[in-house]
């Protein structure tokens, strides 16, 4: 009897400890990212779902002893409940993630819009950066390509994100005749409704397009590329790892959204 006392409180230490690290973790991963990126949602979302393992945690005896009562119980059952369910939704959107970011792009289409991001005083951020770069490798194959850069002017820029793209593109050596700038986007719709007029004045016989982004927002953005009326695959450009959790749980929460209210 004693024997499986002692084991059953070591199972009980086991959790005690387990979550005062998982909640810890979750929470310096938020501050590690408020360091080395702009503040969204997918950066406090680690902190949040961390808080309360690690309150419970640390108060491990007290909560559990609480929990015989029947309104902690209950308390427990809609913890559970909801920690289970994001668990899920987390495995359902990093598979739509990933199956949709590996699309088949057509190589020879006759423009490649490029999606903003933030810019840091009149330079393109480092994952801007990369969803140019990837537009540039495309338009270096495929040299008869417009590239189209569309991003509106943040709260914080200098300059318009179009604006900050094209004179980076300019800089590698793309021509001018060959990037056409939206400076009016505000979000992800509106990238694709402003260029898809761009486009549609640029070439009046019509044309053939995709797009890249970040490769954890191609999922999210071809379906907002859909609301906004363009038939489309998506190029996906390579992010930083470091922050894979961020932006992962962020887009969780946005496809979330959509599927719940149809907002992209």
């Amino acid at each position: 009897m004693d024997r499986i006392k002692a084991k059953h409180d070591k199972g009980k230490k086991r959790m005690n400890w387990f979550l005062i690290a998982v909640g810890g973790l979750l929470i310096l991963e938020t501050c590690f990212a408020m360091c080395i990126s702009n503040y969204n949602l997918g950066v406090i979302m680690p902190a949040v779902i961390g808080a309360p393992l690690l309150i419970y945690g640390l108060f491990f005896g007290a909560v559990n002893v609480w929990f015989e009562t029947s309104l902690g119980n209950a308390v427990k059952i809609v913890f559970m409940f909801c920690y289970g369910l994001l668990a899920l939704l987390i495995v359902i959107c990093t598979a739509a993630i990933e199956a949709g970011a590996n699309g088949r792009a057509d190589k020879n289409c006759d423009a490649i819009i490029v999606l903003g991001a933030a810019v840091h005083g009149n330079r393109p951020s480092r994952v801007l950066q990369s969803r140019l770069d990837t537009a540039y490798q495309y338009w270096e194959n495929n040299r008869d390509c417009v590239i189209v850069v569309s991003g509106g002017k943040g709260k914080e820029e200098l300059v318009t994100e179009a604006s900050a793209m094209r004179r980076y593109l300019l800089d590698r050596g793309v021509p001018e005749e060959s990037v056409l700038e939206e400076e009016r986007a505000t979000s992800t719709l509106e990238n694709f409704k402003f260029s898809k007029l761009l486009l549609e004045e640029h070439f009046p016989n019509g044309y053939s397009a995709v797009f890249t982004t970040s490769h954890y927002h191609v999922y999210r953005a071809r379906l907002a590329a859909r609301q906004a009326g363009l038939d489309i695959e998506g190029v996906s450009a390579p992010f930083s790892y470091w922050l894979t959790l961020n932006y992962y749980l962020r887009e969780t929460a946005a496809l979330a959204r959509y599927w719940l209210f149809g907002m992209v």
